[in-house]
Formats: C-alpha cells, structure tokens, sequence
C-alpha cells in the first residue's frame, strides 16, 4: 500500500485521505483503492493467457517451469502478507492422489479456475480475503440447481489452522459469515467426505427412479 499526494486548489500538497494500493499490471504501475480490486485486476489481465501449453500466463516461467502436472497453491505476491496453507492441505494437495469426494473438487488441480474464483472473491469481499480452495460445480444442474459453491480458507485468519469459509452462487446475497464455517481444514475434509457419501447414494437413487433426476440441496 503507498499513500498517494493530491494537489488542492490553493497549490498545497496533501497526503490524499484514501489509501492506494499499487499493483504492476501489464508492466504498468496502477492504483487501486482496496487490496482485493489490485490483486483481481492483475488476475483478470492474465486470464486470456492461460491454456494448456501455457498455464502460468507467463512465457518465461513457462518455460522453467514443468508445473502443468503439479498443484496450483497460488504465489505469494497473490495472497494476503503472512497468509499460510494449512500443513494437512498442502500435503494432501502435494501428494497428487486426489481424493474423490464427489461432488466437492479441488481446486489446485486446475490453476485458471483457481484464479478465476479467487478473483470473484475478491471483488465480492474486497476487504475480507477469501481464498478458494475446493468447488461444487455440477454444470448438469443436478445439484444445487447448478449453481457454484465454494469452500475458502479465510485470508484474515493467519494461524497454521484458519478458518474455511462456504460460499454459495445461488444465494448471492448470503455471505460466507452468513453460512456455515469450519475450524479447519481437517473438519472440512471430514465433512466433505461425508457428503460425498450421501451424495453419491442419493444420486444412485435418484438415477434408478423412473422420473429420473432430481435437484439435489446443499447441505
């Protein structure tokens, strides 16, 4: 964050009232008035760039990099200062055997979609970093209507264990402090793993019934 100074009308220099945030888009310096819309804007100048040969936006570090098979864990110049993974999800993650806890997916497998739900999080909540992390994105319609849901590490939380955080599309309106949170990953995960099991019966059922599928509810 930098402060910026603005001239008035009598020729005196002042320290403007509002804070600005400095990001380098498109090697260009530019303001922002909140963290969240720097980081977002820096994102959405990038997105055309990503594709499978090159999924860094960025030919240089394509090039270093062999990373199209590895985890996706964002950078540091894109996450809150002081911001740290849980230790039992960047295991997990590194592991590369995902689990299938269907209808849940994670995100770190596929790094655009992380960048392009992290930046509508941050335009959402610009104040309040939300970092995705794992989705529902049922594109059939059969749960939720279709709508996205996603689970976020709460960027404000700086313990070894922060807090996850649910955010739904289909109810634009209720934010994730409105709906129900976990302590941790691991209770998130617990929970996942639960759901997938209903899920999965449920969807079994509901495909053997002689009307076919029906909407499925978040729980």
């Amino acid at each position: 964050m930098s402060k910026q100074v603005e001239r008035r009308s009598d020729g005196l220099l002042v320290m403007a009232a509002t804070p600005v945030f400095l990001m380098n888009i498109g090697r260009v310096w530019k303001r922002n008035i909140t963290w969240g819309e720097a980081v977002s804007a820096r994102i959405q100048t990038r997105r055309n760039k990503f594709n499978s040969t090159n999924p860094y936006g960025d030919s240089i570090a394509t090039n270093y990099r062999t990373s199209v098979m590895k985890p996706f864990l964002f950078n540091e110049p894109l996450l809150p200062e002081a911001f740290r993974f849980p230790q039992e999800y960047e295991a997990l993650v590194n592991s590369a055997s995902w689990p299938d806890i269907e209808p849940w997916s994670f995100l770190a497998a596929e790094k655009a979609l992380s960048l392009s739900f992290y930046s509508d999080m941050l335009l959402k909540f610009p104040g309040t970093p939300l970092i995705p992390f794992a989705c529902i994105n049922d594109q059939t319609g059969a749960y939720n209507d279709g709508w996205a849901v996603l689970a976020c590490f709460d960027g404000s939380d700086l313990s070894a264990q922060p807090l996850v955080r649910i955010y739904d599309f289909g109810t634009p309106k209720k934010t994730p402090w409105d709906n129900l949170s976990y302590k941790s990953f691991g209770e998130w995960f617990g929970a996942a793993m639960n759901e997938s099991v209903r899920f999965k019966a449920e969807k079994a059922e509901l495909e053997g019934d002689e009307w076919g599928p029906i909407c499925l509810p978040v729980r």
